[in-house]
């Protein structure tokens, strides 16, 4: 129910009551539907007028079956006020040049240095989609020994996700353009979202899960899943701010983007300059 003039609408989005306005035709006052749809048990809502590729589409060949999502439920939740421009959380999150000085905990757990050649690529995430999918992450960065981001980098919830059997220890990661991300560890997931609010603010979401049958207290406890993606959050939510003060700045020059370490950066402006219809490759943007 509108709370202004009490228009009631059906779940459906059809327009049931409008006070005091018996001649009204409702049908053509109904919401204006929007196309929805679910994967791996998250709910995607596409606001243009007319469908398009479906998130299955976008995101062919990526799987996280074998961790049941659907099968998930959220321990908690968090959402960050980063005074910064959403590109900065999304370049941010994109590259690990940053990390050694950065994120101490995370770089107890991975090794940026470990798999150059993985990012040796200055087209890293481009086409028409930035996709960049992992089904296991220990083939990249991920130091032996880790089977979690956990503080202790083990696991901290006894109830496995899925069915325990389908995955071993892999740690399936994915990143897709613009402000969307998940990991998936055997014992829980953990999932990344931004929204744009201003040119320098964005609301930086995460929500941690675990199995569906899990119970806290005796199979996991929250502040033990959530330490190190929380503090992880909290540096970089720093790094943004410090970014964006940095572009305010009147001595402000563009710098190159890391040629092996930033490859991904770059693959993402360039979708996102090609989308918005500019020059993909144009010689004022620095780094390209």
């Amino acid at each position: 129910m509108c709370p202004n003039h009490a228009w009631t609408y059906g779940l459906d989005g059809r327009l049931k009551t409008a006070a005091r306005m018996p001649d009204l035709d409702k049908q053509l006052y109904s919401a204006v539907p929007v196309w929805v749809e679910t994967w791996n048990g998250m709910v995607f809502i596409n606001l243009s007028p007319e469908k398009q590729r479906s998130v299955a589409e976008h995101l062919r060949g990526v799987s996280f079956d074998r961790y049941a999502l659907d099968r998930t439920k959220i321990i908690f939740e968090r959402t960050y006020e980063v005074n910064s421009n959403w590109k900065l959380c999304a370049e941010t999150y994109n590259e690990c040049y940053h990390c050694a000085l950065t994120h101490p905990g995370l770089v107890s757990l991975i090794d940026p240095l470990k798999d150059l050649e993985a990012w040796d690529d200055a087209d890293a995430g481009g086409g028409d989609d930035f996709v960049i999918y992992t089904s296991d992450m220990r083939d990249a960065i991920i130091k032996p020994g880790t089977r979690s981001f956990t503080m202790d980098g083990q696991i901290a919830c006894r109830k496995p996700l899925g069915n325990g059997v389908d995955w071993q220890d892999e740690i399936a990661a994915l990143s897709w353009y613009p402000q969307f991300g998940v990991f998936a560890f055997p014992d829980h997931a953990y999932t990344l979202s931004w929204k744009p609010v201003s040119a320098d603010k964005t609301l930086f979401r995460s929500t941690w899960m675990v199995h569906e049958d899990a119970i806290e207290g005796v199979d996991y406890d929250v502040k033990t899943i959530i330490a190190l993606g929380d503090i992880t959050n909290e540096e970089d939510t720093e790094v943004c701010e410090n970014a964006q003060r940095g572009i305010e700045s009147s001595g402000y020059r563009p710098g190159p983007y890391h040629p092996i370490f930033e490859g991904p950066v770059r693959g993402f402006n360039k979708v996102y300059l090609s989308q918005v219809g500019s020059d993909p490759y144009p010689e004022s943007v620095s780094g390209l």
